[in-house]
């Protein structure tokens, strides 16, 4: 693999196709090259767990995350990890028992999100020159000006409120499936509720099996139009933060 360069900046990537052969090994092709355009080349290294390192007992105080201790992941996956041996980490210094999660649901009058925010186009994000980049340590993303930063924000779903529809109140008027902006509100029939309060339910569009009507949360995106519409005032909104105590 070659990479062409003009000014300081990438102009073409030349490549080459392989054969795998049967003991898996990999050899290059004889005159398979190619050459493709491009202002960027990003390399991708495949990165393995310390197998022997995580297996054996290591001394106090030394403590594995990421990649270097699951193997290649995703970025949320690594970052997830090291979370949880920071959590470890700060216990084990500080001689706590552990932590405790605990998710608080509190009523919200609206999640002031407007149905325009739909159409916010995503923000694209400043970034230093490709040709400015060969520097050490030099910052690629730049970061969204405060401006950009609250319109890119905008665009979020707000997935910790949830709309609620009180069963026993609705009167089947539909009037909030009238304003709908996306298919969130559905008619529903076999109706369940476990011991945790989840629902469950088979959609239907006839009106001699419907049993509710019920708001998919997960297809939500929180314009707050159904409540506005409902004559009866039987859709809530509940707000849920996840707090962390020491234990």
């Amino acid at each position: 693999m070659s990479v062409e360069t003009e000014n300081g900046a990438v102009k073409a990537i030349t490549l080459i196709r392989n054969s795998i052969d049967k003991d898996r090994s990999v050899d290059a092709i004889p005159g398979s090259e190619f050459t493709i355009e491009a202002d960027c080349v990003i390399s991708a290294i495949g990165q393995q767990e310390e197998g022997e390192l995580v297996e054996k007992e290591r001394p106090d105080h030394i403590y594995i995350a990421g990649d270097f201790r699951n193997g290649a992941s995703t970025v949320i996956e690594a970052a997830t990890d090291g979370r949880k041996t920071a959590r470890q980490v700060h216990r084990e210094l500080s001689g706590i028992n552990g932590y405790r999660d605990i998710v608080e649901i509190s009523p919200a009058p609206e999640t002031g999100r407007e149905r325009d925010y739909d159409f916010i186009p995503r923000q694209p994000m400043p970034v230093t020159p490709i040709a400015e980049r060969q520097e050490k340590n030099k910052e690629v993303e730049l970061g969204f000006s405060e401006e950009k930063s609250l319109i890119e924000a905008r665009r979020c779903y707000l997935c910790f409120y949830n709309f609620q529809i009180d069963i026993d109140r609705c009167i089947y008027c539909l009037k909030c499936i009238d304003v709908m902006p996306v298919n969130c509100i559905k008619m529903a029939k076999n109706v369940l509720a476990d011991d945790d309060g989840n629902i469950s339910y088979i959609e239907t569009k006839l009106w001699s099996e419907v049993q509710a009507i019920v708001i998919d949360n997960d297809q939500c995106i929180r314009c707050g139009a159904c409540v506005r519409a409902c004559p009866v005032d039987c859709i809530s909104i509940s707000k849920y933060s996840l707090k962390t105590e020491e234990i």
